[in-house]
This record gives structure tokens, sequence and C-alpha cells, in this order.
């Protein structure tokens, strides 16, 4: 007699040639930043506890509307997290080493609502705090010990976790002014001179050193999760294309280890911004037209600032023309000149929520699998308690499972930070009531092995 034991998926959001795939199928990422609550001090010494209802509800409101994605802003200028001594090294993820736990607190959200998290680590401000991340490679070093790779561990793992960005907009902090003393095409300052001259407005730091700073960053993140992806949000495609009038891709494999000389410190994907309606943006392009070999997403944009004021036709084009996401700005109560309402976002995430033709958008991210074990018969007597198979903690490779599987028919094992964390409760209790899926109801009595299958076929591999 056969009888099921559930046990997680180990699938991942993943790259393939110029696609993102997830268990097998091809996705479209669409959804919305939610950038910040409160700018700059969401994250660290927790913050997120004080707005973690907000942020559910903002989640919830990207997948009741049929989006899979959010872009989270992490550091941002440094003012919580990283933590910083005197001298401006980096000694820790945050005062209160809190950082973690609520980075692993928003991604269990997220799967709960079917949505993936990328996690914008810096915005060019972080150089004025310390500039010495461009400049003192020590002070990069120290960021990557004492804060990255702690991140990078402590979320590895987590299926809602869609990928790491480097920085937003990262041009604003570039010199395009004075030559850099490595003439290679990739640091050539001119040619933004002539197509690109508000690169630098924010602060002025040699392409090659902000490209050397990626570099390293993106090599530590894919040493210590392998899985992971890294992007960079460029601030509008000319940066990130050679297919227009003085554009090129700064990002591109070439130029990342040219900079840095870490030959796994090279972008996963592409991410682009628009607000703007020229030839080279993407509301007038294909993805196609970039000439890019990785998967392209538009990261920000909004009909405030575009030539189409239809949310619903802005999220269709980048659909049907070969886009790989779509994020509107943005999804929280802030106001600004740029910010679609959370109205104008659902209108476009609802145009395209039952498409496939350009991969699936209604993924399962906190879905469990059920793998097949043998039930004693005496065992079957006790299948008839009720069942939950949510959340069950062991799985058949498990040593615990000869002690405890007996039971695992009717009993769940709970790990995810619940009250009675790691012990074993009966499925009624009102810990599992409110988490099963409908697919493991916990209301189920066995009634026969053949009554299961209806309910669960599904979900065995």
């Amino acid at each position: 007699m056969i009888g099921y034991l559930c046990q997680p998926s180990n699938a991942y959001l993943e790259v393939k040639g110029k696609e993102f795939y997830f268990e097998g199928k091809k996705v479209f990422l669409s959804g919305a930043n939610i950038a910040w609550n409160e700018l700059g001090s969401d994250w660290g010494n927790g913050k997120y506890w004080q707005h973690r209802d907000k942020m559910n509800e903002w989640l919830a409101g990207i997948k009741a509307h049929g989006g899979n994605v959010a872009r989270v802003w992490l550091h941002f200028w440094g003012s919580v997290s990283p933590k910083f001594d005197s001298k401006g090294y980096v000694v820790g993820t945050d005062s209160q080493n809190d950082l973690i736990k609520e980075m692993q607190a928003l991604l269990d959200d997220a799967a709960k609502h079917n949505v993936f998290i990328m996690f914008t680590i810096f915005c060019t401000s972080i150089f004025k705090t310390d500039d010495g991340f461009i400049t003192d490679e020590s002070k990069i070093q120290s960021y990557i010990e004492k804060a990255l790779k702690p991140m990078v561990e402590g979320v590895k793992g987590k299926k809602a976790l869609f990928a790491w960005e480097l920085m937003n907009e990262p041009e604003g902090g570039m010199d395009i002014w004075h030559p850099d003393s490595d003439k290679h095409t990739c640091f050539d300052i001119y040619r933004w001179q002539r197509s690109n001259k508000n690169m630098g407005f924010e602060l002025k730091h040699p392409i090659k050193r902000v490209l050397r700073f990626f570099n390293w960053l993106t090599a530590a993140i894919h040493t210590y999760d392998p899985k992971s992806l890294v992007t960079v949000g460029t601030w509008n495609p000319k940066t990130c294309t050679k297919q227009c009038t003085d554009c090129f891709n700064l990002y591109d494999n070439e130029c990342m280890v040219r900079a840095g000389g870490k030959a796994n410190g090279t972008l996963d994907f592409y991410q682009i911004h628009s607000y703007e309606c020229g030839s080279e943006h993407p509301i007038k392009r294909t993805a196609q037209q970039y000439g890019l070999e990785k998967p392209l997403i538009v990261g920000e944009f909004s009909t405030k600032r575009s030539c189409v004021s239809d949310s619903a036709q802005v999220y269709k084009h980048y659909y049907f023309s070969g886009y790989n996401g779509a994020l509107a700005w943005q999804y929280n109560d802030h106001h600004d000149n740029d910010r679609d309402s959370r109205d104008v976002i659902n209108h476009g995430m609802e145009a395209i929520r039952h498409e496939t033709s350009n991969g699936v958008i209604d993924i399962k991210i906190d879905v469990q699998r059920l793998a097949p074990y043998e039930l004693q018969t005496d065992d079957y007597e006790l299948c008839r308690n009720n069942l939950c198979f949510t959340y069950c903690a062991l799985n058949v490779s498990d040593p615990r499972f000869q002690e405890f599987g007996r039971i695992l028919n009717y009993r769940c094992f709970t790990t995810r930070g619940e009250p009675n964390d790691g012990q074993f409760i009966e499925c009624t209790n009102s810990i599992f009531t409110s988490h099963c899926y409908p697919d493991y109801n916990c209301a189920h009595p066995c009634g026969s092995i053949n009554s299961l299958k209806p309910t669960l076929w599904n979900y065995v591999h």
C-alpha cells in the first residue's frame, strides 16, 4: 500500500539561453517595483517587522492581479545597512544582526504569495556614504566578506529569490569627462559625451572602477551560491546595447572581466529602465533588436513617462515583443511624477496574466511535492485521521524518516518559525489550518488510497 510524504521541490528560477525557466517551464516575469516603504530605511535593525504587513498587502495585490515578481531596494545609501566602522570598512550586515532574518522572512512571505523577489543592493548614493567602495579594494573586500557573503548564504535555497541587482542606475555615478588610463573601448568616455551627457550627474567615478566593483560582487555571489542570478539596473538602453548610435554595452562579459579580472563575475541577464520614447527605447523596439545574448527585462517604466498611456498596451508590448519581464514603477504608497498608481499597474498586469506564448506568468513557488513511501497496514488505520501534507520537513532520504515516517501520514512537522517550531503537530492545529493549500486539505479523511489519487496525483514525481 502506498502513501505520500511531502517534500519541497528543488526547482529554482534559472536562465537557459535567452529565457527564464522555472520547473521546466519558460517564465515571463510580470510585476512591479516595491522599492521602499520608508526611503532608505526599510531593511536591517528590525525595520522589516515594522512594515511587514504592508509589504504582504502589496505582494498580495501583485499576485491578485496576475503578477509574479517584485523589485525591492535593500541597502540604498547605507544609512541602516551595511554596518560601517569609523574608517569606512564594513563590519557587519547591520548593527542588530537582523538583516538576514528580515530578508529570509520577506522571501518566505513572497513565496506564500507566489511572487519572486529581486533585491536591488545599492543605489549610487552609497558612494556618497563612502567612496572607498570604488577606490579602496580592501573596503570592497570588507563588504563582500562581512555583508554580502552572509546575505547570499543566508537566503541560499529560498525559491522566491529571483535575482540580485547590484545597483540601481549606476550611470549616475560614472565619470564621462576624464579619460581612463586604460584605453580599451569598454572605458571610452567620448561616446557618452555625445549621446548620454547626463551620466555622472550625481557623482563622478571612473567607469572601469565601477565595473570592477560589479565584477567582484558578481563573482562573490556566484561563488557563494552558484544558482543565484545577478544583474544591473541600467538607467536607459544606451549603456546596455551596441544597436544604436553612440551606444555601447558596458555590462557585457568582456567589459566586466576586463575591469575586475574575475571570470565568474559576469551578469546572468540584462535589465533596462525606460521613461522616454526615443527610437532606442523598449516601447519602440522588440527585445531582439538590442542584439543581446542574455535575457532582457524592463525593470522600470511608467505610463506617465511613455508614448503609450494605456498600461495594458505597455505590458502587452513587452510580453509579445520578446522581452523576458516587465516591472512598473511603482506599487508602494510613494508619490512622484514618474510613478503609476496601483490601479494603473494592476490594469497592465491583468492584461497579460493568462498569456503563455512568451512564457507562463501564473507560477507556484511554495508548493510541496509528494514522494511515495510504503504505508504499513496498521498505519492505514491511523490515516483515517485528518491529513495535512503542507510544510512537512522530512523527506525519504532523511534518517529521521525511519523513526517518524510511520506517523507523517497524518501529522505535520514545522520548521518555518511558527509556534511549536520543530515539533510534530496535528494538522487540525490552527498553525496549519491557515497555511494548507486546497490540494493538501487538512480535513480530508483518507477513505481509501484510491480516493486520494485525484487530489494528489499531479504532485507525485
